[in-house]
């Protein structure tokens, strides 16, 4: 609560209530009202209510009628089948950076034999939102302002200030000064109270904002926006910085931050770590490049951090399964395959011009195709102006240094001519006249309640002020304050956030001891290798990345000078084309010391390292000799009293003679173009002398227009004169290339309808008419993307024209299938088969074929792509039926999608034998990956790494542990996490299956998350047996039992399931409890069977951390323990407590209906556990009870059951 607020002489005092050590206090003074309500868009009045779940009853539906049948057989061909230990490591794969496309669905089961599944879940409630106790608000639109440019005092913002131990805040007045409505916002975690100050008023310092100086009307100007390119040492000169704009990009963050802006890209901002990288620790960069890993990363780090480059991604490439052009080039392979046309034209700019640089003699030809390619594309002057204006405006965000200076002689220059200007008559008591209403401010709100306030000195704290408010307060409240104190509040800030931090964290501890319930499996995805970042094959081709002024500087750079491109700002069609950009531009991560330099109003650049600036200049420009072919006409009207009406007609209604002051005017322009050619102009427009700039308008500014043949184009801009006196305007000029080329005087072009003479030299003609040496010599110095080369196929039935124009056109790597298709008149083979590969006929010949002709590779031609399946849970080992069946429908068509590819080859590669491999594997088809893994040659294959993870995991199948353990080994320092991380769990579940303790190497994977947890999660089993209870334990220091005496007999009559009939003995005294001290480091604790139970049905349970269980004398000679938690159970030996693996687990589930169904099986793995709970499909949700059977044929079967994992 803000009980007090007390202006005094040199100070306001705040007094709060209920001051706690995370309130702050926001300070905001201004001259007017403003039209914002601050605390609509800052106010929080209440901490979060609690979620809210309602739950409607769950109405289900399940399979009726299914023959039990192909059950009894399913367990027969089990017994006799081939048997594996299970497997709980990550899935091998062969993709080196996959990324997931698409979710995936599994289907239930559904046996030969059986009914259909039917119905569907019913209405489930779902969670509410998060209650606040009372929330602010929403906040309003904003209505148009008034300008309130005239103040030459700007508002105050006090940010963060904290409350002396006495709740007492004390703020200077000279910080507010010239601000008499002041409003103050105490915040803390939990509300959010306002208070309205109204301090006594003070005159009014305005700023001249009239044009004090015109240009010369005699003179001719014109507006040039300006790229230089300025090497390292270079020096740049800008002779009038009083009308100049200009930005500098010296660091690949500026360009970064430029491109991001213009782009819009939010993938790019993923990037972002890109323009920090040298700063980055090694290893952080290994783990973002294991991340991020794609072909942009890929070629910037090759530009940027060659030594990076080297060691850890050329290594990794060479491990990939299908090589992109990129990869080749990147990896220094052989890409010469790529010239042939059909390979070519699929590329994008960015390869064709590397594919060039490459290739010893086809440099100069990719680069001249590229430029010609960026010469279609017609000059976008407004497109140009908002990329330029928008780099620009990156530049007004800095202040200091020398841009400090430059507006300090800018506004000494505007001072100095306004003394020249009449004495203004209107007040500046309020703002300037405009044609947009300013809106209303909101009413300010007082929202406090506590108790009263301590009245105690406190102390000023900016602590966690930005930087920006810190210099406004020092600048306000104390003019001569020094670096020194800054410093101090910014080390005060630091100690601030510090304390405040800790309110977030108070419960840190808490949150960390709690255990993390089971984690449902996810949906199973479709993955594919990660080339360009998170992009479908299908879009990687060659639109992609486009041709433009940009690619083509790129192309036609020589490599002996640091490239920087003027046109890079064109460079933002996506996010493959802006990392290429950034790649490619010589800029430095970190910009030298520029020298800048200010004489007057003469500004001179001296660079330190290459850089690129944008900058915008009025200069004075020579009249162009060339009729401009354009009518221009200008007029001025009253802006509110615009048009005069007469018959229902709207007229113009314009003021030639007088005007007022104190009132708007508009200046109209109309640009017409009487010509049939497009007119690309720049247009300069300025304010009359002694006028203000009105509506958002400056008072100079340049603009472009593309007027369109027989196009007219209308420019209107606002002011009005505070003073009455006589002022000189400059009209609208007109200019082109800098040349300025009309004003206000019309003149008309003699347009005709058709030439009257005859252009031999045009291709219509010269393709139908002319000689083949003078055709064949014009297509070498023509542009030929803007030729109709079909014009003069007639001409390639002669066969040396053919053989002469295919040549020509490949030198330039032009194809026209009109053109090839002329290979069968003259049997010529190598131009029929490239003729072929282009053709439709290619698609109606097969997935692969190799023919003398004609070559079909799928992968190539996007017909197949390897794509991978994960997490992904069969439910049953074995196949049920005489058919096994793939329920994923994804992983089933792209597996049939394979099958059909091999079935068009002769004989298989090793390649192909290492995808069906991988997919048996998937398939749990263990025994035939095996055999189809080892006929794989290593040395055939570039997935190193993905044969020795495969090999590691078919290891363990095979129960190889030394073997897996040797393989894990030899990678357990990769570069990469992605596969470091795997195969430091393949040594991590070795060294478990051995004693040691389970862990997690990669905390973000889900199973090996859950794997670790489960590993410390509180266990407890029971055995009553021959007199004797032993309690098997994990992680248990102590346990309770207690003994109620049973009959049998009525107990099971009562509940056929004993488990859960001994339930009903938690709400009933037991006989007798004691309580057991488990020993340490051992995991099974025996004692005696009380006398008096030992002759007797008991029930036995023991309670033990949050465990409960319950024995009625059963005895086994396995031991089973159940880790409910996380959905795994845990099968040893009973005697020598070695672990159990193949022992077969058989799961049932009866769901909330009652009903009891098959839910899952599989083996125990090495380290004798078995994962019960997940599966792909939503079957889980519906379970109420797992029932466990555990069955070994040496150690006999024991029953478990289990409640589904919490969620």
């Amino acid at each position: 609560q803000i009980t007090a607020v007390e202006p005094a002489a040199g100070e306001i005092v705040v007094r709060l209530a209920n001051a706690t050590p995370f309130t702050r206090v926001h300070v905001f003074g201004a001259r007017y009202l403003p039209a914002y309500d601050v605390f609509t868009h800052l106010g929080y009045s209440g901490t979060p209510g609690l979620r809210q779940q309602p739950w409607s009853p769950a109405r289900t539906f399940y399979e009726s009628g299914r023959d039990i049948g192909d059950e009894y057989r399913y367990i027969l061909d089990r017994q006799s089948a081939q048997k594996f230990p299970g497997n709980m490591l990550d899935r091998p794969g062969l993709l080196l950076n996959p990324w997931a496309l698409r979710d995936t669905e599994a289907l239930a089961e559904a046996l030969r034999s059986g009914g259909a599944y039917m119905g569907g879940e019913g209405g489930r409630g779902t969670a509410g939102g998060i209650g606040a106790a009372s929330a602010a608000s929403a906040p309003e639109p904003a209505a148009a302002s008034a300008s309130l440019d005239f103040l030459k005092t700007p508002a105050a913002v006090l940010a963060n200030l904290q409350p002396g131990k006495d709740g007492v805040v004390h703020i200077p007045r000279a910080a507010l000064a010239g601000r008499p409505h002041v409003r103050i916002v105490a915040v803390d975690p939990t509300a959010t109270v306002i208070r309205h100050v109204a301090l006594e008023d003070s005159p009014v310092e305005s700023r001249e904002l009239r044009l004090a100086g015109g240009l010369d009307p005699a003179k001719a100007y014109a507006e040039q926006r300006i790229v230089t390119s300025v090497p390292a040492k270079g020096t740049l000169t800008v002779a009038d910085a009083a009308t100049a704009r200009f930005e500098t990009i010296d660091t690949v963050a500026k360009a970064f931050r430029l491109l991001s802006t213009l782009g819009g890209n939010a993938t790019l901002g993923e990037f972002s770590f890109i323009t920090r990288w040298p700063d980055l620790p090694a290893a952080e960069k290994r783990t973002l490049y294991s991340k991020y890993a794609c072909h942009e990363l890929s070629f910037f780090l090759s530009q940027k951090d060659p030594e990076f480059f080297r060691t850890v991604i050329a290594p990794y490439l060479k491990n990939k399964k299908d090589k992109t052009f990129l990869d080749l080039w990147l990896l220094d392979a052989d890409v010469k395959p790529y010239l042939e046309p059909w390979r070519l034209g699929r590329l994008n700019a960015v390869e064709r011009i590397l594919l060039g640089r490459r290739i010893s003699g086809q440099g100069a030809a990719i680069a001249r195709d590229t430029r010609e390619r960026a010469d279609l594309i017609p000059p976008n002057i407004e497109d140009f102006s908002l990329r330029f204006d928008t780099a620009v405006q990156t530049g007004d965000l800095e202040t200091g240094g020398v841009r400090l200076q430059l507006e300090q002689e800018r506004r000494k220059q505007t001072d100095g001519l306004a003394k020249s200007l009449p004495e203004a008559k209107a007040a500046f008591a309020a703002s300037p006249p405009s044609p947009m209403s300013a809106g209303p401010g909101n009413a300010g709100r007082n929202r406090a309640a506590g108790n009263e306030a301590q009245a105690n000195d406190g102390e000023l704290k900016l602590g966690a002020m930005g930087k920006f408010e810190r210099r406004a307060l020092l600048r306000e409240a104390d003019p001569g304050a020094d670096r020194d104190a800054a410093a101090k509040w910014q080390e005060k800030s630091k100690s601030d956030a510090g304390e405040a931090g800790y309110y977030l964290q108070t419960d840190k501890d808490a949150r960390q001891a709690g255990r993390r319930f089971f984690q449902k499996l996810d949906q199973t995805k479709e993955w594919a290798e990660n080339n360009y970042y998170k992009l479908p094959i299908e879009q990687q081709l060659a639109d992609l990345v486009t041709v433009n002024d940009f690619w083509s500087d790129y192309a036609s750079h020589d490599g002996k000078t640091p490239f920087l491109s003027k046109s890079f700002p064109q460079a933002t069609r996506n996010f493959a084309e802006m990392m290429f950009a950034l790649a490619v531009l010589d800029l430095p991560f970190k910009a030298g010391a520029n020298a800048e330099k200010l004489d007057g109003l003469r500004y001179v650049l001296e660079a330190a390292s290459p850089l690129i600036v944008f900058h915008r200049e009025i200069r004075e420009a020579a009249r162009s000799d060339e009729p401009a072919g354009v009518l221009v006409a200008q007029g001025f009207f009253r802006a509110d009293d615009r048009y005069r009406h007469e018959n229902n007609e709207q007229f113009d209604k314009f003021v030639a003679e007088e005007f007022l002051p104190g009132t708007v005017y508009g200046a109209q322009a109309i640009l017409t173009n009487p010509t049939g050619n497009r007119q690309r102009l720049q247009v300069l427009l300025q304010i009359p002398v002694g006028a203000i700039a009105v509506s958002g308008g400056l008072p100079t500014r340049g603009v472009y227009v593309d007027l369109d043949p027989h196009g007219t184009r209308t420019i209107e801009y606002f002011f009005y004169f505070p003073a009455t006196g006589k002022y000189a305007h400059y009209p609208v000029t007109l200019a082109r290339n800098d040349k300025v080329v009309a004003g206000a005087t019309p003149f008309t072009f003699n347009v005709v309808a058709q030439l009257t003479k005859v252009d031999k030299t045009s291709w219509a003609w010269l393709s139908q008419n002319g000689s083949p040496e003078e055709v064949l010599a014009f297509l070498g110095g023509a542009n030929l993307h803007r030729l109709n080369l079909t014009e003069m196929a007639w001409r390639m039935k002669d066969a040396a024209f053919f053989r002469q124009a295919l040549a020509l056109l490949g030198a330039r790597h032009v194809y026209d299938p009109t053109l090839g298709s002329y290979a069968f008149l003259h049997n010529d083979a190598a131009a029929l088969g490239t003729w072929l590969r282009h053709s439709p006929f290619a698609d109606r010949c097969g997935l692969h074929l190799v023919s003398p002709l004609l070559v079909l590779d799928p992968v190539e031609r996007l017909d197949f792509q390897h794509l991978e399946y994960s997490p992904l849970v069969n439910p049953r080992a074995h196949a049920v039926g005489e058919r096994r069946k793939i329920l994923n429908n994804r992983f089933r068509e792209q597996y049939q999608r394979l099958m059909k590819v091999l079935a068009y080859k002769a004989a298989l590669t090793d390649a192909d034998e290492l995808a069906v491999a991988y997919y048996l594997t998937l398939q749990d088809r263990i025994a035939e990956a095996i055999d189809w893994f080892a006929k794989v040659d290593r040395k055939a294959v570039p997935e190193q790494i993905q044969c020795d993870y495969l090999a590691a995991y078919l290891a363990f199948c095979r129960g190889d542990l030394d073997g897996a353990r040797t393989l894990a080994k030899a990678h357990a320092e990769e570069p990469v996490d992605r596969w470091r991380t795997r195969f430091m769990q393949v040594l991590a579940q070795l060294d478990e299956a051995t004693g040691a303790a389970a862990a997690a190497t990669d905390a973000e994977n889900r199973d090996q998350a859950q794997g670790a947890l489960a590993a410390t999660e509180p266990a407890l089993e029971l055995q009553v047996e021959a007199g004797k209870i032993r309690i098997d334990h994990r992680n248990l220091k102590s346990a309770t039992l207690n003994f109620y005496p049973m009959d049998i007999e009525l107990l099971f009559s009562r509940s056929p399931f004993l488990q859960e009939g001994s339930a009903q003995f938690s709400y009933i005294r037991p006989v007798l409890s004691q309580t057991v001290e488990l020993a340490a480091g051992r995991d099974a604790t025996t004692v005696e069977l009380p006398a008096q139970f030992k002759a007797k049905n008991v029930m036995v349970e023991a309670l033990g951390g949050g465990v409960r269980k319950t024995q009625a004398y059963y005895a086994n000679t396995l031991k089973v323990q159940m880790v409910e938690a996380y959905g795994q159970v845990v099968v040893s030996h009973a005697d020598t407590r070695k672990p159990v693996s193949g022992a077969y687990v058989k799961v049932y589930a009866r769901t909330k209906g009652g009903e009891v169904k098959f839910f899952k099986d599989g083996y125990t793995d090495l380290r004798g556990r078995f994962d019960y709970a997940s599966v792909n499909t939503n079957e889980l949700e519906d379970s109420a009870r797992l029932a466990l059977l555990v069955l070994h044929e040496d150690l006999g079967a024991v029953v478990r059951e289990a409640a589904p994992p919490k969620k």
